[in-house]
């Protein structure tokens, strides 16, 4: 069927790469380039399909760089799909498990492209090691299904995901509203790993000792500029309203 689906759309079905068990990489002879189409069965994941279509087009038209381009949202074969260009990066988790070391601009790249993502109104929701891949040392964000505007209640989302290590616990419950903080602690936890090698696990019963832990990452040789050493600060000090 998904060879079927790929002929419809103009991809040439023998060379189709499967990356994951609804990812495939795909050459497109008109237009003579390989895309990347994602596919969906369930509810949910066609839902998160349909979500993450709308935010890559708004992000297209907003000129976004730290995302792939938006190329099609199609309804096929009983499947949704989303077609993407192809970002040949490797993930952050992977370089992560092989030990890599990082440049410090690293990041403060990273930085700049949450920032610049919230500056657009947008929360992407899931940031962790695995959604993000590294393009000629650039940062690219991937998988934005959980993407949503701040101020939204999270318990009125139609569906709700999150990674746990990377997921403060008010949000993992389900309470509150969408805020740019659930992104920054994702960004904390990625600087812990990338620094030290270790997982960021704070204590949120003890309000003190939880902002005094994740302050320690903003050390002055983290690659950070002054002022997102200064924004992370502020940030932090509003960890326990999420505990």
């Amino acid at each position: 069927m998904t060879h079927e689906l790929f002929t419809q759309l103009g991809y040439r079905a023998s060379d189709a790469r499967q990356l994951s068990q609804w990812v495939w990489v795909a050459w497109h002879a008109e237009a003579c380039r390989w895309d990347c189409l994602k596919l969906a069965e369930s509810a949910e994941h066609r839902y998160g399909i349909r979500r993450e279509a709308y935010w890559l087009q708004r992000l297209q038209n907003a000129s976004y760089s730290s995302c792939a381009a938006y190329r099609g949202h199609y309804q096929l074969g009983g499947y949704e799909v989303l077609i993407t260009s192809r970002v040949n990066g490797q993930p952050l988790s992977e370089m992560l498990r092989q030990d890599i070391e990082f440049h410090p601009e690293f990041r403060n790249k990273l930085y700049l492209s949450l920032q610049q993502l919230h500056r657009l109104g947008i929360c992407h929701g899931d940031i962790k090691p695995a959604n993000i891949l590294l393009l000629d040392d650039e940062p690219v964000l991937v998988d934005f299904a959980s993407a949503a505007e701040p101020g939204i209640a999270v318990a009125d989302l139609p569906y709700r995901s999150f990674s746990p290590s990377y997921s403060m616990p008010a949000l993992q419950r389900g309470e509150g509203a969408v805020d740019i903080l659930h992104d920054w602690y994702g960004y904390l936890v990625i600087l812990s790993l990338v620094n030290n090698r270790t997982l960021l696990q704070p204590e949120w019963s003890d309000s003190e000792a939880l902002v005094k832990a994740v302050n320690i990452l903003l050390s002055d040789n983290d690659g950070l500029t002054t002022a997102a050493r200064d924004f992370l600060a502020q940030q932090i000090q509003r960890l326990p309203d999420f505990s």
